[in-house]
């Protein structure tokens, strides 16, 4: 969820440590009420705010690079997920 990659964003940028583990602590899907244009306006909004105008500029333009390419690949049926 968005409120999971805001809490994992601050605590990077506020210098927290992690360590390896070989276990799975969690599991993440795609797909479901957070995905789609509102998850990438939240994760814009999100970067931006916890790592400044360049990283978010770039997201950005990788959303809408990634967009695209999904865009056409769909009306070629070419898309492997469609979402």
């Amino acid at each position: 969820s968005s409120a999971d990659f805001d809490f994992f964003c601050r605590a990077v940028t506020n210098g927290a440590k992690g360590k390896k583990a070989d276990l799975i602590v969690a599991v993440n899907t795609v797909g479901g009420v957070s995905s789609g244009k509102l998850s990438y306006i939240e994760t814009e909004s999100i970067v931006k705010k916890n790592f400044g105008l360049v990283p978010y500029l770039l997201l950005v333009i990788k959303h809408k690079l990634f967009g695209s390419a999904k865009s056409v690949l769909n009306k070629l049926g070419l898309a492997f997920h469609k979402g």
